[in-house]
């Protein structure tokens, strides 16, 4: 995993589609898990909203429901990219309710999710968030 400063670093957003695929595929990633839930007024699947679960809990259902909403965040997002198709790269993700894991430091949650680009699916990449 990149460093979070690199990231969230301008380029990307103002250089998108010019950068490392993988670079851009995990600032997407990591930008959809702290985006919090229907909060772009354009698109309110937008997001899956991790950093709503800071303060819950570490139970189950807790766990259950991050995970779904992280699987659905994927699903929507595959839904919105490209898939290899006209001349772009696949930006594509396989993201499994199983691939979430969760650890705790200190006193926050964090996310890990493991996930594989359809690109490139003999590499298993990973994005660790901090649910605060």
């Amino acid at each position: 995993m990149e460093a979070l400063s690199k990231l969230a670093s301008s380029d990307i957003f103002f250089y998108y589609g010019k950068s490392d695929i993988e670079l851009e595929t995990e600032a997407d990633i990591v930008i959809g898990l702290s985006q919090p839930k229907k909060s772009m007024f354009y698109a309110r699947s937008e997001g899956c909203g991790v950093s709503e679960y800071g303060n819950f809990p570490n139970t189950l259902v807790m766990q259950v429901m991050a995970r779904y909403d992280i699987a659905k965040w994927a699903a929507y997002r595959n839904e919105n990219v490209s898939d290899g198709n006209e001349n772009l790269p696949d930006r594509r993700v396989a993201i499994s309710q199983n691939s979430v894991g969760f650890g705790k430091n200190r006193d926050e949650l964090d996310v890990d999710v493991q996930y594989i680009r359809f690109a490139n699916y003999k590499n298993i990449n990973k994005v660790s968030i901090g649910a605060t």
